[in-house]
């Protein structure tokens, strides 16, 4: 929760600092687009799981405040693309309907990945999977918002 709603915070500060700035010149999109969230979240996966086995746990196995702080920054991307994807009132059903289907299919899911591929590498699976995600936001019109 720590994550996703500093991201949402985050995501909000700076729609309402690009609009203070703005003094009248038209309503834009303020920060980074969706893709872009999308995109840097899923690398961000990549990165923590580097970050942790290669330094964090190699070099501070002790320092837990350390892994918890580059634990967040996934999280905080996922919370500003959740936020920043709000703005979409006419896809909010829909996306809530795939996040709960998303849900149901993950909660079982993942123990089998997890016996599958072993820890680090379900990580990095989940990376690759959300990286697909933000490519189909890529291939997409922003203004559609059209699911692959």
């Amino acid at each position: 929760m720590c994550g996703l709603g500093l991201g949402g915070y985050l995501a909000h500060w700076l729609r309402q600092r690009a609009f203070s700035h703005r003094s009248g010149s038209g309503a834009g999109s303020a920060g980074l687009s969706l893709p872009w969230l999308a995109l840097l979240f899923a690398t961000s996966i990549d990165v923590a799981v580097v970050l942790l086995l290669r330094v964090v746990f190699a070099f501070f196995p002790d320092v837990y405040w350390i892994a918890a702080l580059i634990v967040l920054v996934p999280f905080t991307l996922a919370g500003a693309f959740l936020a920043k994807s709000s703005r979409f009132p006419q896809w909010s059903g829909r996306l809530y309907a795939w996040d709960l289907a998303g849900a149901a299919i993950a909660a079982p899911g993942v123990v089998l990945l997890l016996q599958w591929l072993g820890a680090i590498n379900s990580c990095l699976a989940i990376a690759l999977l959300a990286a697909l995600g933000a490519l189909c936001l890529v291939w997409r019109d922003d203004a559609s918002l059209s699911p692959c």
